[in-house]
């Protein structure tokens, strides 16, 4: 089952967050040409006059490879888009401007060929929100990781190595080769999982890993041949975890439950189809953990409207790693509603707009994410752009700011085409409050790779920053 087609092997679901690196690049790049500000941008050494005098500034603190990142462009808008001030992050990664409640933040990161725009709506005086600038080169990450050794006392049989979603072939002799893409990575390190299995049945014999591995040089670059070996030793225990799905939507859906170890944020995933139909009743799949690998285990039932697709809703909960035998049940009538339908407008193509319709009302949800990627082939050279939005759960619409003059060589332009239709991702989580906490929280979600390509590494929930529960409805492109 096809995915988006392949155009950004990873991004931030949401950019901008007051928390913790949750695991972003930590590659420094050349960014390449940065846009320079002039005099034709307003002015930022003053608030606006509808703001009371003390009123406390919005700051953002922007990251790249773990490290503060200098120089990063920050655009305040107003409630309609419209551009208050510009201002340029410090050495110490942070800019801040006095803006009305209800304001807009935007965050030009990336290059000036790969621009990667990120905005966050209804901001309020006084949040802290931070941007992590992703690295082109682990976005474009295509390495080779080859094993040519194991631990002693290996068990009879084929053998399989894997870093989350990017696996080897199963056979009986060394070495293992496989390609490691980005989704198979966070910050520049992946883990690894062998698995013997019986030559025959196929059953799991034992295992043994190393996490970690990193994929960078010691100057930040990125390699491109990777050669590892698993340091822990054979282990032969397992343990079995069966998913109870009850409560199941209406007939002309399709299920999927999906099992993730989690890794240093790349989740070993397992998934099994099961019928999303009230008829069905309650059905139970197993699956088998590897005790002492995983940080977390993270189960995710996911449900596709058929014939379209393009409509997914899914809940998915953390929880610490097993030790022993479990049985969890997950009730679907919990899920979000389904988004039905996205519309992308570029009559302005500086400023799409962007409306979509569900199912069912999504205000007490925490947020939505809305996306958008442009391509201007006509460019020397040519451009990729992204640009996120992060937005109130109760918009079914958004319409993307206005960039500042000196820097409108970054949004699309009246040559651009664009990816259709646009991602629409709304979240709900039992960590998160509101979309208050969830502008503070953003940064902690990745959206996976299986949002926007052709490999299914996990499902539409991103692994969960804490315990508890999250559900998301999504609509992506149809046949994805």
């Amino acid at each position: 089952m096809r995915r988006l087609a392949v155009l950004l092997p990873l991004l931030p679901l949401y950019a901008l967050a007051s928390c913790e690196d949750s695991g972003g690049t930590s590659a420094t790049f050349d960014a390449g040409p940065t846009p320079v500000f002039d005099a034709s941008d307003p002015p930022t050494d003053a608030a606006p006059a509808d703001v009371d005098a003390g009123t406390a500034p919005v700051t953002v603190n922007v990251t790249r490879g773990g490290a503060p990142a200098s120089g990063i462009v920050i655009v305040f808008g107003d409630a309609a888009g419209a551009v208050l001030g510009v201002e340029t992050t410090d050495a110490s990664g942070v800019a801040a401007r006095v803006v009305p409640a209800g304001s807009q933040v935007t965050a030009i990161m990336g290059s000036a060929t790969a621009p990667r725009l990120f905005t966050v709506t209804d901001v309020e005086p006084g949040d802290l929100l931070r941007a992590v600038d992703p690295s082109p080169a682990l976005e474009d990450l295509n390495a080779t990781v080859t094993v040519d050794g194991v631990p002693a006392n290996a068990p009879e049989g084929n053998l399989q190595a894997s870093a989350g979603g990017c696996a080897s072939g199963i056979q009986p002799n060394l070495p293992l080769a496989f390609g490691l893409y980005s989704p198979c990575q966070v910050g520049g390190t992946f883990p690894l999982l062998v698995v013997a299995r019986d030559s025959e049945s196929g059953e799991e014999l034992g295992f043994t890993f190393k996490k970690g591995n990193s994929v960078l040089f010691g100057d930040g670059g990125v390699a491109s041949s990777i050669t590892v070996q698993p340091t822990s030793a054979w282990s032969t225990a397992k343990t079995s975890h069966v998913v109870n799905v009850t409560k199941s939507p209406a007939a002309g859906a399709g299920g999927v439950i999906f099992y993730n170890e989690m890794v240093g944020g790349v989740g070993t995933t397992s998934a099994q189809s099961f019928t999303a139909d009230p008829g069905a009743g309650a059905q139970a799949r197993t699956f088998t953990g590897h005790p002492g690998y995983a940080d977390f285990v993270q189960t995710t039932a996911e449900v596709r409207d058929y014939p379209s697709e393009a409509a997914i809703s899914a809940v998915s909960t953390r929880a610490p790693t097993p030790t022993a035998n479990t049985s969890a049940s997950v009730d679907l009538s919990t899920l979000l509603p389904l988004i039905t339908s996205a519309t992308l407008n570029t009559a302005t193509p500086a400023r799409p707009a962007v409306s979509w319709t569900a199912s069912g009302s999504l205000a007490a949800a925490d947020g939505s994410l809305v996306v958008i990627r442009w391509f201007q082939e006509t460019a020397d050279p040519p451009i990729s752009g992204t640009w996120s939005i992060v937005t109130s759960p109760t918009k079914t619409s958004v319409t993307f700011p206005a960039l500042p003059a000196s820097a409108s060589s970054l949004a699309p332009s009246a040559s651009a085409s664009f990816d259709q239709p646009p991602l629409i991702v709304t979240v709900e989580a039992s960590f998160i409050a509101d979309y208050t906490a969830l502008r503070a929280a953003s940064a902690t979600l990745n959206a996976p790779d299986a949002v926007f390509t052709s490999a299914p590494y996990g499902g539409i929930v991103p692994p969960l920053p804490a315990a508890g529960t999250l559900r998301a409805t999504a609509w992506t492109r149809n046949n994805d």
